[in-house]
């Protein structure tokens, strides 16, 4: 148990700090993004927010949604997530940084592992489900953002 809390610290902690330097980047390059990637972000988001609503065991098409206002208080976060997107997608392509097929294998193999469910099962339900992609891009910006993190250490202790 005490494993599993230094484990979750040093998650949290790994997650501040990511957090801390694509905030720092982000404020250093200031870029526009289409607006129609902004709503996309803030469809899905308030698609994520109707899928909890089912998960807790309610049906969101009963509630009185008004999106219009929950659209409005999404919007910071969807252009932050639609900047921070693109921003690390140019460092990755900049930099060639993208995910192999074998980190992409790797964890399919987690996925069913944790699901308990065989790896064909799971590679078949991310292949039919663009999974697959979303998967390549997570790995991608996970490279990328420990590439930042190892630059601004070695930069951090040269000046």
């Amino acid at each position: 148990m005490r494993k599993e809390l230094e484990i979750q610290q040093e998650r949290e902690e790994r997650r501040a700090l990511e957090e801390k330097l694509v905030d720092l980047l982000l404020a250093r390059h200031e870029f526009q993004v289409p607006e129609a990637m902004v709503l996309r972000q803030v469809a899905r988001m308030i698609e994520h927010a109707r899928d909890r609503v089912r998960r807790q065991g309610m049906d969101p098409d009963q509630i009185r949604w008004d999106y219009g206002r929950l659209a409005e208080e999404l919007r910071p976060a969807a252009l932050r997530a639609v900047r921070r997107a693109l921003f690390l997608a140019a460092v990755a392509g900049q930099e060639g940084i993208a995910a192999t097929e074998e980190e992409v294998n790797a964890r399919v193999e987690e996925i069913a592992k944790a699901s308990q469910r065989p790896v064909a099962a799971i590679r078949g339900l991310l292949e039919k489900n663009s999974g697959l992609d979303a998967l390549r891009d997570s790995i991608r910006e996970t490279r990328v953002v420990d590439f930042l993190i190892q630059r601004n250490r070695v930069e951090s202790e040269v000046h």
